[in-house]
């Protein structure tokens, strides 16, 4: 499920989401449409003490308590469901991610 602290911004929106490592076939079970905004990246949260801080603030940078995500590569969007498929962990681990919203 998304946690709950959405920053609306006035370039972009951030959403942190709480998901479980998958397969590209599987989406993940999040109780929202990503098929209305355009997401402009994401990233696995590596580091959890960069969530001390408010998510307006956060900068994230590759490698530095995060982990840039390539769509396709990684995850990708289909009818409205967020598929992520990162390697950073095993399948089913939970892990923290922040999208970046257009």
């Amino acid at each position: 499920m998304a946690t709950t602290n959405p920053c609306h911004g006035t370039q972009h929106t951030r959403i942190i989401f709480d998901v479980a490592y998958g397969r590209s076939n599987v989406p993940q079970d999040l109780d929202f449409d990503f098929s209305e905004r355009k997401i402009k990246s994401l990233w696995t949260i590596l580091d959890q003490t960069v969530l001390s801080s408010p998510i307006d603030e956060l900068e994230p940078k590759h490698h530095m308590g995060y982990f840039f995500e390539q769509k396709m590569h990684d995850w990708d969007v289909s009818d409205g469901k967020l598929f992520y498929y990162s390697r950073c962990g095993e399948i089913g681990d939970p892990a923290k991610i922040l999208v970046e919203f257009e």
